[in-house]
């Protein structure tokens, strides 16, 4: 079902980078499972530079660079308890943002693969969540990959799992 929560015309639509919420404070919406282990930062690179690519290939909108959103992720003070939202306003007010995307790494796990993903959608000038786009996903047994057709792959397993999710949410919002 798509959603289409993006308003017509001209916005500044920034995307924030990967983050992979720690504590209850950090999430937007949700849990975190019970044990949350430390993905590699190459990883959230990787799904990075994967949302840019399927945006750039299946929307037709103009999005800020994410360059910029990086940077103001930086300059922000970091969230204290219960502020998870009022960081990423921060955050897209600091861009001068219509609209961040704020995409997070809830649980990953290589084998069997498995991931959960929660993507928002965030009115930054009115202050509100527009939409959230949650994936969870496990790879069962008769799909897993042997090693030699998973060598041959451009995606591990569960890397394409998350492909699943940003394509996902890409659909979901109107991107």
């Amino acid at each position: 079902m798509e959603e289409r929560v993006i308003p017509e015309g001209s916005l500044r639509i920034a995307l924030a980078p990967f983050s992979q919420p720690k504590t209850i404070a950090d999430l937007l919406a949700g849990t975190l499972p019970p044990e949350v282990a430390s993905v590699d930062p190459d990883l959230l690179a990787r799904l990075d530079r994967n949302f840019d690519l399927l945006l750039a290939a299946h929307s037709d909108r103009e999005f800020m660079d994410r360059d910029g959103s990086e940077a103001c992720f930086r300059q922000v003070p970091g969230k204290n308890t219960r502020a998870a939202f009022r960081h990423w306003q921060r955050v897209g007010g600091c861009l001068k943002a219509d609209l961040l995307i704020v995409p997070q790494l809830i649980a990953w796990q290589e084998e069997p693969a498995s991931a959960t993903l929660d993507i928002f959608l965030l009115d930054i000038v009115n202050s509100a969540l527009l939409a959230r786009s949650r994936y969870d996903a496990r790879q069962t047994s008769m799909l897993r990959e042997t090693p030699a057709e998973a060598s041959k792959a451009e995606h591990s397993a569960v890397e394409r799992l998350g492909l699943e999710a940003i394509y996902k949410a890409i659909r979901n919002f109107g991107l």
